[in-house]
């Protein structure tokens, strides 16, 4: 990510979004991970490591990229310390 402007205005504990849109499969997760800013142990992360081995498929893209972080994001609804954004 190249940032134009200082990222002294970002949250901590933050993730990048992406608009909802449909594709052919439906729905895609609107947490793409394309920037993230988490601090040192955060949990979400810890999370997302813990279910890296069981959301592994070599045939699915993205499946340990932006679904591992939507779904992990879902299972444990930690809406308080992640905050999506869009650099703007």
């Amino acid at each position: 990510m190249i940032s134009l402007k200082p990222l002294s205005t970002v949250h901590i504990n933050t993730i990048g979004k992406q608009l909802v849109s449909s594709d052919k499969k439906g729905k895609v997760p609107f947490l793409n991970g394309a920037a993230m800013l988490f601090e040192r142990k955060n949990s979400y992360i810890s999370e997302c490591i813990n279910d890296f081995y069981d959301a592994y498929d070599p045939k699915k893209f993205g499946s340990v990229g932006p679904d591992l972080l939507w779904n992990t994001y879902k299972r444990i609804n930690n809406s308080d310390s992640i905050k999506g954004f869009f650099p703007s």
